[in-house]
């Protein structure tokens, strides 16, 4: 029997493993993965050794390279406490985890992986309809950091103490949109 996950999760996700941001500074290469287990084990080993994304690329991280979109990363480096997005984003499937700054300056810092329904993940195969979804989510996130919405963002692996990274799993109602 095949256990069948709440929700579909496709990233991204870096070829070589990193324990630092100077190493994951000079990983490009990346392999798609798709139907990720939804597990905290699997992903807490996941987000604490390789770089992700849901941009899809052929390959190499680059604009040139992308070719769509599995959902939407947000970045808060404050502005939102964990428990005001989690409130925030519950009737939508997602996964929140802690950065490796997070608490620094007593803020929270955490990292929130919206994912859309696979059956859209061709519609945003450009650049422009990459950067559409991204002004729309501006719109409505404006405190998330705006370096991380174009097609070539990426999330560095937790490099901190392995004992400050929290990570939630959430099935919601539906995927964002």
């Amino acid at each position: 029997n095949q256990r069948k996950e709440p929700f579909k999760l496709k990233l991204s996700v870096s070829t070589k493993t990193a324990t630092s941001k100077q190493e994951a500074s000079k990983i490009t290469s990346f392999e798609t993965m798709e139907n990720i287990p939804l597990t905290t084990g699997y992903l807490t080993n996941l987000f604490n050794s390789h770089l992700q994304s849901t941009n899809i690329w052929n390959m190499n991280s680059s604009k040139a390279n992308y070719s769509g979109m599995s959902g939407i990363m947000l970045d808060l480096d404050g502005g939102f406490t964990i428990q005001e997005m989690e409130k925030c984003c519950s009737s939508w499937h997602h996964i929140l985890y802690t950065s490796t700054s997070h608490q620094v300056n007593g803020d929270d810092r955490f990292r929130v992986i919206l994912p859309v329904d696979p059956i859209y993940y061709e519609s945003y195969s450009t650049e422009t309809l990459h950067n559409r979804v991204y002004e729309s989510v501006l719109a409505q996130f404006p405190e998330i950091d705006k370096s991380c919405t174009n097609p070539s963002s990426k999330f560095f692996p937790f490099c901190g103490e392995k004992t400050n990274f929290e990570i939630k799993v959430n099935v919601g109602k539906d995927y964002w949109s």
